[in-house]
């Protein structure tokens, strides 16, 4: 269950897609929304620091819900095969 809502939770977040159709305004941009617009060069002109900066942000809380959860996530993966 806990690898099925992180792997859920992942895609949600890394959705990027969706909110550049539906989201207009500043205020309510996501983060990989914002990451795209550095990259395209529509907000930092392409500057290389700012979207790595932007992107080490947007993994930290991905990289410590990993870290808390881990044990249980490989356990997950470990036991999919398994019969009984």
């Amino acid at each position: 269950m806990i690898t099925v809502a992180l792997l859920s939770f992942l895609n949600s977040w890394n959705d990027v897609f969706w909110p550049i159709v539906v989201i207009r305004t500043w205020k309510m941009m996501t983060l990989p929304q914002m990451i795209t617009l550095f990259q395209l060069g529509g907000l930092a002109g392409g500057q290389v620091a700012v979207q790595l900066a932007s992107t080490t942000i947007m993994v930290l809380p991905l990289l410590v819900a990993y870290l808390f959860l881990q044990r249980y996530f490989v356990e997950g993966i470990a036991t999919t095969g398994l019969k009984g």
